[in-house]
C-alpha cells in the first residue's frame, strides 16, 4: 500500500510513468556510477520545475487574493485588470 500512495504521490507532483520509474529505481539499488550523472540531471531538472511550479501557485495565489478584495470592495475596474493577470500568470513556464 506504501508503494501505490508513493506512485500516487509522485504522479500528483506531474511526474510522468518514465519519471516515476527513474524514483522507485533510487529506492531498488544503489546509484551505480555510470548512471550518478544522469541522476543528478534528472534530480536537477525535477528540483527545478517544481520550484517554478512553486512560483506559478503563489503568484496566483497572490493575484486571487488580490481578486477577491477587489471584489469585496466592488472595484469593477481593478477586478477586470486583475482576472487578465491570471492569464499571464499562466504564460510562465512551470513544465520546463
Amino acid at each position: 500500500m506504501e508503494l501505490i500512495e508513493l506512485i500516487q504521490t509522485l504522479k500528483f507532483a506531474g511526474l510522468n510513468l518514465n519519471e516515476v520509474q527513474k524514483v522507485l529505481k533510487l529506492i531498488q539499488a544503489p546509484i551505480s556510477p555510470s548512471c550518478r550523472d544522469e541522476t543528478i540531471d534528472f534530480l536537477q531538472q525535477k528540483k527545478s520545475h517544481f520550484q517554478k511550479s512553486a512560483n506559478f501557485y503563489l503568484k496566483m495565489e497572490q493575484t486571487t487574493e488580490d481578486i477577491l478584495k477587489a471584489v469585496e470592495k466592488e472595484e469593477a475596474q481593478k477586478i477586470d485588470s486583475l482576472i487578465w493577470e491570471l492569464r499571464e500568470d499562466k504564460a510562465l513556464d512551470v513544465n520546463g
